[in-house]
């Protein structure tokens, strides 16, 4: 068998229905949309992108990356733990969507 690229498999699929209704219940939650090309059509997934994350896909990555690890593989294709890694893994939102979540933005 092969080993899990970052050496484990991350694997985040909630399988407790109280667990899963719990964190559907909370009060706090961004809309999930694609991002848009410029002629209308979906260029991303996120949907996808955050099954891929829960069932491990995207092994070793537990979430969506933060400002240093997409830096990180930008500059040098490699996570902050120093797996390769080829491209960010990003939830993008816009300033107004990310000031009404947390308040003051940055999450």
């Amino acid at each position: 068998m092969y080993e899990p690229h970052g050496g484990r498999l991350v694997y985040s699929v909630i399988e407790d229905l109280d667990r899963a209704k719990s964190f559907w219940e909370v009060k706090t939650r961004l809309e999930v949309k694609p991002t848009l090309g410029p002629d209308g059509a979906p260029i991303r997934n996120p949907y996808r992108e955050i099954m891929s994350i829960a069932y491990g896909f995207f092994s070793p990555l537990e979430g969506f990356m933060t400002r240093n690890e997409v830096d990180s593989v930008l500059k040098e294709r490699r996570l902050l733990s120093g797996w390769l890694f080829p491209f960010p893994i990003i939830y993008d939102v816009t300033e107004e969507e990310d000031q009404g979540r947390w308040g003051q933005g940055g999450g």
